[in-house]
């Protein structure tokens, strides 16, 4: 081969090297443009986002179905932490401890509104508010259950203490004070301040025939 066949066949070769770079060069462009022409989109649409952790453990939810949509958050043994909701049947906040014990609920719908503290291994829950349409009650309980404590607004308001034996020992309301003995039985009261002892003693002893411990 002459060295002018070399020279020939060197630049068919230059030259097909430069179209070929030319062809990347639309192709590169082209994706560009492509990209370019279809950004992140702002609104993804789901039943159930999951989040986790560098783990792989699940540490929050958020999800729906056709009644209820919910947002969890989760300890780091998967037990509840936070829980809020919102549904047909109403509105809810719950917290929970460390290991998932419930705390505290705060729940709401058209007629009532409720918050109610809760304790691990206590048959109820030990403060609570309710508000609805007969009034605003908060009650406080003890570790066996027993309502110590109640205070309210219906029927014009009042204020009622309980031993832990479930017996009634001051109840105030519209009409006046009354305190009770440990067996439940009224040993003074306000009522008829204008009345003499024996006519006190009297309205008492009406009292007392009409009451009974709880």
């Amino acid at each position: 081969m002459s060295n002018e066949e070399r020279l020939l066949r060197l630049e068919r070769s230059n030259r097909r090297l430069k179209a070929g770079m030319a062809g990347l060069g639309i192709v590169a462009a082209a994706f560009a443009i492509l990209g370019a022409a279809a950004p992140a989109p702002k609104v993804i649409t789901a039943e159930r986002f999951v989040l986790v952790d560098a783990s792989g453990h699940e540490r929050a939810e958020l999800s729906s179905n056709s009644k209820n949509a919910a947002f969890q958050l989760l300890n780091a043994d998967q037990s509840r932490a936070v829980v809020l909701s919102s549904g047909s049947a109403g509105n809810a906040v719950l917290l929970f401890d460390k290991v998932g014990n419930g705390r505290q609920s705060l729940m709401a719908d058209q007629e009532e509104a409720t918050y109610n503290i809760f304790r691990d291994g206590y048959p109820r829950d030990t403060f609570a508010i309710t508000d609805n349409l007969q009034g605003t009650v908060l009650a406080v309980r003890d570790s066996k259950g027993h309502e110590l404590v109640d205070l309210g607004t219906a029927k014009g308001g009042g204020l009622s203490i309980t031993d832990a034996n479930d017996i009634p020992r001051v109840m105030i309301g519209n009409q006046g004070l009354m305190a009770f003995n440990e067996y439940g039985k009224v040993y003074w009261t306000s009522l008829g301040e204008n009345m003499s002892p024996d006519e006190r003693k009297h309205v008492m002893d009406i009292i007392n025939s009409t009451t009974q411990p709880r």
